[in-house]
């Protein structure tokens, strides 16, 4: 239910905010069951960073789970405004991010240096927008190079998977099963007529991907390859403030003045 109806063939309802156009769960559009379970499962994708703070940046695992969750919620920020872009990770970034990080040591120094990066790109995002480089960027680019970047992306997050210490090789069976459900879901034309046909599996399939999730994770509890886990650790908002440190930030601007060289220089040893 929502506070605010829409009428047939006009738009949602939503509160004026300067440019943009406010729109509130049960307020100006109701929640789909759908919806939240799939964003509520979809959520922990992002909890993948929290193994790269940990171990590249040296933050405590409570750490980088309170500050990995704010970051997933702002990412809602844009959707609440009316923008019709959805936030989220520079994933093709992340590999190079983490050779450039491999040059400090974990601790204060690597999270002055994620810090400075998170400065430059910043300014880097706001001078595109500001004066449209971005869109003549995107444009002007060769669509080879796009796709190149994207499926360089895509292969770089399998090699890390089914390469020695990767997850496919703990878990193969729930993994490739999980993998080959999710393939046909998404992808076949004959589950998307046995959609039409049935509607029990129309509901399954109006879940995306999360059916698949769960099935695997099921299957590896049953064959052994994943254990029930418990977590007994809490939020603290003190680990809200570990970017604000000011000794964290000041050192971060000093940083920038030597980044872009050792970036550059990070880049060619690839």
């Amino acid at each position: 239910m929502s506070l605010y109806k829409r009428k047939d063939g006009e738009e949602q309802p939503y509160w004026k905010f300067g440019q943009y156009k406010v729109r509130l769960p049960f307020i100006h559009h109701k929640l789909e069951a759908p919806e939240i379970i799939q964003g509520m499962v979809i959520f922990t994708v992002g909890l993948s960073m929290v193994e790269i703070m940990t171990s590249v940046m040296g933050l405590s695992y409570e750490a980088a789970l309170t500050i990995t969750i704010l970051n997933q919620f702002l990412m809602l920020v844009p959707s609440l405004m009316g923008v019709p872009f959805v936030g989220g990770f520079v994933t093709a970034l992340i590999p190079v991010l983490i050779l450039f990080l491999n040059g400090y040591d974990p601790g204060p120094e690597t999270i002055q240096a994620v810090i400075a990066v998170q400065i430059v790109m910043a300014v880097i995002f706001l001078l595109f927008g500001l004066t449209s480089m971005g869109e003549k960027l995107v444009k002007n680019l060769p669509a080879s190079l796009k796709a190149g970047i994207l499926i360089g992306a895509g292969i770089t997050a399998i090699m890390a998977e089914i390469q020695p210490g990767g997850r496919l090789p703990a878990t193969p069976i729930a993994i490739t099963v999980g993998a080959l459900l999710c393939l046909y879901m998404m992808f076949s034309l004959s589950f998307k007529r046995l959609a039409k046909r049935s509607r029990i599996v129309g509901l399954i399939a109006s879940y995306g991907i999360v059916p698949a999730i769960f099935f695997a994770v099921f299957i590896g509890w049953i064959v052994g390859e994943y254990q029930r886990q418990t977590w007994n650790g809490v939020l603290r908002s003190h680990h809200l403030l570990l970017y604000g440190k000011s000794r964290h930030l000041s050192l971060a601007f000093r940083r920038l003045k030597c980044l872009l060289v050792r970036f550059q220089l990070h880049c060619l040893a690839m």
